[in-house]
């Protein structure tokens, strides 16, 4: 459920489930649901580097890897849990669009960022659906070889073609 610290819970069912919650008609109501100074930083970050992600994403993918995956540390513990972190990211995208752009390479670069610098070990996929049925792209996290904050049917349906991954940004 949105709002909870579960990593079951979907950014996609986050944003539907905020969009009902909010429904401000002034951006700043919408950031009364930020919670405490640590969710504050978190979301200042996601709106300084969120808007970088489509031009990050103009890199070559081994350049791009060597940007944003960074050997991961001895974990911390986190201030605010992955599961808030990806909601912050949606609010980030509700609130700051059309600086912070909406869709999953915004979501899974600017998550991708934030939690291996909180030490969490996730990678970000790439796939594309079935050029017949669904010739559409998308990119979700990965952590312990699980699809992470995304829906398992969501990945199901397209086909992983590359993976920024520690090994992989050598």
């Amino acid at each position: 459920m949105c709002g909870s610290s579960s990593a079951s819970s979907s950014p996609s069912s986050c944003l539907l489930s905020l969009r009902k919650r909010l429904r401000p008609r002034s951006r700043v109501r919408a950031l009364a649901q930020l919670r405490g100074a640590a969710e504050v930083r978190v979301f200042v970050a996601i709106c300084a580097f969120a808007p970088l992600a489509p031009f990050v994403m103009r890199a070559p993918l081994p350049l791009l890897g060597r940007w944003l995956v960074r050997p991961v540390g001895r974990r911390r513990a986190a201030a605010v849990p992955p599961a808030r972190v990806a909601e912050l990211v949606v609010l980030a995208q509700m609130v700051a669009h059309p600086v912070v752009r909406r869709g999953c390479v915004t979501r899974g670069v600017s998550l991708l960022w934030l939690l291996r610098r909180q030490g969490l070990p996730v990678e970000l996929a790439f796939g594309l659906g079935d050029p017949r049925e669904d010739p559409s792209g998308h990119c979700w996290l990965i952590l312990d070889d699980r699809p992470f904050l995304e829906p398992p049917a969501s990945a199901e349906m397209f086909v992983e073609i590359h993976r920024l991954s520690e090994q992989h940004s050598r």
